[in-house]
């Protein structure tokens, strides 16, 4: 008859292990419960707002680019042209593109504005800045492009603000560099 097999016995010289041992830890921090979440600030007053100027000015960003061209139309152009134009009801001859581009570039020109002093902007002022982000009869292809970046631009810094980081490249001091290395900014 086969005798019956030996029992294993442990080995004399193998050196004890502990359970921790025979099951590493996948992390460094294994076995330790963390009492609390990681901390984390609420937002302050400027990225609250900056968060609510966000979710108006995103989807004017999109009127805006979707619009951009109709900006270029030589006779909304002329009819925004007229002195006191919407008196005279100038308004109703224009493209209804052309108007919403222009509402939508005012809008955000103005959260803008408001976003990095914390008062509301003038309408001189957003009016200016309007006359110079809103194409001009005959521009060039490149000088519309750097003007809707720019415009791009201003809804990632508010963007930024919200968050508290700043975006990368020159948003956040609400400069660029146009196609041709001329270097531009925005006054608030």
């Amino acid at each position: 008859e086969a005798a019956p097999a030996p029992a294993a016995q442990p080995q004399p010289n193998a050196a004890p292990t502990s359970p921790r041992a025979a099951n590493p830890a996948p992390t460094e921090n294994a076995g330790i419960l963390p009492l609390t979440a990681p901390k984390q600030k609420p937002p302050n007053e400027q990225q609250q707002r900056d968060n609510k100027l966000y979710s108006v000015v995103a989807p004017e960003l999109q009127i805006v680019e979707r619009n951009f061209d109709a900006l270029s139309n030589p006779s909304d152009q002329a009819l925004s042209a007229i002195p006191h134009g919407s008196d005279y009801g100038a308004e109703y001859l224009k493209s209804p593109e052309y108007q919403r581009a222009s509402n939508s570039l005012r809008t955000i020109i103005a959260s803008y504005l408001y976003s990095v002093s914390g008062a509301t902007a003038a309408p001189a002022e957003v009016e200016n800045q309007a006359a110079i982000l809103t194409p001009k009869p005959g521009e060039a292809k490149a000088s519309l492009d750097d003007k809707l970046a720019r415009i791009r631009q201003m809804v990632e810094a508010i963007k930024a603000g919200g968050s508290g980081t700043l975006p990368a490249g020159n948003a956040g001091t609400g400069g660029g560099t146009t196609s041709n290395g001329l270097k531009w900014s925005i006054e608030p």
